[in-house]
């Protein structure tokens, strides 16, 4: 089984050829923009000047990052161009999009990230990873994931081995086409999962029928090393046998 370390250096090189955070993937005039239209539309309401909340929760702060981190920009920029602001006569994703850009700047800026000579974009925002100051790490306890690997075990411990690393997703219970269509074509790697659950929604003679097949499993991610385990709420084989 993989110990904590090594998943932490193999997200690492995964993560080598991945635009981050830390490449300076806004400007100090976008961020100072962002700065004024959070001060109109975030502070006052929810937030706070100092980005700590009230009744949310803060904005900065490993709290925050382990809410977000090891995942793309793109999936906060959708919670708050969605979601925000609240109250004052203003709709919930009311603002125009620039602002809720140059919002996510400022934020980004709050939380020490570095500037850098091209203002964000949306665009932008889907091929960037959210990561801490120190680079990508191992996800946080209880991340909901998807990993593809290959299904082994029996009906004393399913198990998932030959495992991708943990994909950070925000929908667990359920998938689609396009998701089920990259587990397909992801390459496999070399983390082992235990299945503790999966034998609640599924009979143990259709598990049998798909062991040494790959598949996809989504789900809450906790553990290290041996108790490395998955609490399973989407299961789906997505190819033929591993080989």
């Amino acid at each position: 089984m993989t110990t904590a370390a090594s998943q932490a250096q193999d997200t690492q090189q995964a993560a080598e050829h991945v635009r981050t955070v830390l490449d300076g993937v806004y400007t100090e005039a976008q961020a100072a923009r962002g700065h004024v239209a959070y001060e109109d539309y975030c502070s006052g309401r929810c937030h706070g000047s100092d980005l700590n909340g009230g009744n949310p929760p803060p904005l900065h702060t490993a709290m925050f990052l382990d809410v977000w981190r090891e995942d793309y920009l793109a999936t906060l920029f959708d919670f708050i161009s969605t979601r925000m602001p609240k109250g004052d006569g203003i709709e919930e994703g009311e603002l125009p999009e620039q602002d809720y850009i140059d919002i996510l700047a400022y934020i980004l800026a709050f939380n020490k990230f570095p500037a850098g000579a091209r203002e964000l974009t949306l665009v932008d925002m889907y091929n960037t990873l959210l990561v801490g100051l120190n680079g990508p790490e191992p996800l946080p306890p209880s991340a909901m994931v998807r990993v593809v690997g290959c299904f082994d075990g029996d009906p004393e411990q399913w198990r998932l081995t030959r495992s991708s690393l943990p994909a950070r997703v925000r929908v667990i219970d359920e998938t689609d086409t396009e998701e089920l269509e990259k587990s397909a074509h992801k390459a496999l790697g070399e983390l082992a999962f235990q299945l503790n659950n999966l034998d609640q929604d599924h009979e143990d003679e259709e598990l049998v029928d798909r062991l040494t097949h790959k598949v996809q499993v989504k789900g809450v991610m906790n553990g290290t090393r041996d108790t490395a385990r998955i609490y399973v709420l989407s299961f789906e084989t997505v190819g033929e046998s591993c080989g």
